[in-house]
Order: C-alpha cells, then sequence, then structure tokens
C-alpha cells in the first residue's frame, strides 16, 4: 500500500538510493544528461558563482566548475554525506524561501524541483532576487505527456517504489507550462529543448534564460 508522505520526508527517505542506477536507472541517466546540458552553459557563461538548487543526492554542478559552487537541498543528512564526499559547500534550506542577499548568484540550476512548488509567482520572485543581473537561470521538467500514467498520477502526484518495495507518494504538479511562461517573462529569448532519457517514456525538458541587465523583472 502506498504511503502519502510531504517533500521534504521523501526525500529524506529514498535520498541514497534516488541517484542509484542500479535501483533507479532513470534518474541517474536524467542526472548524466543535465550535467552534460549545465557544463556546456557554464562554459558559455563562465559564472563566477553558481548555485545547484534541489541538487539531490548526485549534484549537477560540481565544486570546481566555478569559483564558488553552493549545493542547496532540504535533506540535512544527504547533505553532510556529500560535502564529506566532495567538499562541496551546502547549505540546508526550501527552495521557496533562499537565505542568501539579493544578487548573489550568476547562474542559478533548478533540477526536477519546480513540479514540488505550488506557488510559482512567489519562487520566481526568489529566484530573481538572488540572480545578479545578465545571470542565467536554468530549469529542468519531466515532459508530463510522456510519463506513464500509474507513476504520475492525475497530474498531481509522483508514485515512487524503493528497492525494498515500500512505496511513496508526493505532491508532483503538471506546472511546467505556468514554470516557462514565468520564464519567458523574464526573457523573451528563453531557450527550451526536449531531450530523450528513456524512449517514449521520459524526455526531459531544459530551459535557459537570461536576467534583464537594467534589473526590470516582470
Amino acid at each position: 500500500m502506498s504511503k502519502r508522505v510531504g517533500v521534504r520526508d521523501f526525500y529524506g527517505r529514498v535520498w541514497q538510493e534516488y541517484a542509484d542506477p542500479r535501483h533507479h536507472p532513470i534518474t541517474a541517466a536524467s542526472l548524466s544528461l543535465q550535467r552534460d546540458v549545465v557544463a556546456r552553459c557554464m562554459l558559455e557563461h563562465r559564472p563566477e558563482r553558481a548555485l545547484d538548487l534541489g541538487c539531490g543526492p548526485q549534484p549537477v554542478i560540481r565544486p570546481g566548475q566555478a569559483p564558488e559552487v553552493v549545493h542547496g537541498d532540504i535533506v540535512l543528512e544527504m547533505l553532510l554525506q556529500q560535502r564529506a564526499r566532495e567538499g562541496s559547500r551546502p547549505v540546508c534550506l526550501d527552495a521557496r524561501l533562499l537565505p542568501f542577499r539579493g544578487e548573489t548568484f550568476d547562474l542559478v540550476w533548478c533540477g526536477l524541483l519546480s513540479d514540488h512548488v505550488r506557488d510559482l509567482a512567489g519562487w520566481f520572485a526568489e529566484l530573481a532576487r538572488i540572480l545578479r543581473r545578465g545571470g542565467v537561470l536554468g530549469m529542468a521538467c519531466w515532459d508530463r505527456s510522456r510519463l506513464p500514467a500509474d507513476r504520475y498520477p492525475q497530474d498531481r502526484e509522483m508514485a515512487y517504489t524503493t528497492s525494498q518495495g515500500d512505496e511513496f507518494v508526493v505532491e508532483s504538479l503538471a506546472n511546467w507550462d505556468q514554470a516557462l511562461d514565468r520564464l519567458r517573462r523574464l526573457d523573451p529569448c528563453t531557450q527550451v529543448r526536449s531531450y530523450p532519457v528513456f524512449p517514449e517514456a521520459y524526455h526531459l525538458q531544459v530551459a535557459f534564460s537570461s536576467v534583464p541587465r537594467d534589473g526590470a523583472f516582470p
């Protein structure tokens, strides 16, 4: 029987195997793709300070890819192990209310995170606040139209089965179109691409926007 849990509780329970290709190859493949895509973006823009928001157990942005890299997530135990393993700078946070000063980062990456956020307007205001003028905001989300309905029921949830056979259900909203609308208000030239991760079932949608240099946020 499935157990419905909150976002913090869900990732607190599954993070140790969430990106393990032995248990969940789709997630592992998605993270590998995100690393390649974001690495190309970082080579182009050369950020001084980068934030991997909702970094998970296997961050997309690695220490050393920018002079300062911050990994932010909601699960403290995961971040502490990550710091010990990779020497990263972890910050335990709620992505909806960010503990950073305004105009802190040149690049912010949010991978597979937006579907856990109900208040997109408030969240985008926070993201815009911490980004420097001329910085880059990147996001990734699954293409819901291709996902198996039993894993993502009613466009409001995600079902996840652990390696021990426990099944959890966590809120996961079909809000990518709304998020993309917000990105395009920020930058009408927002770049959007779709990448197949597992053919026909799992396609990753990726978008990059530039923050206006004049600070005129929508």
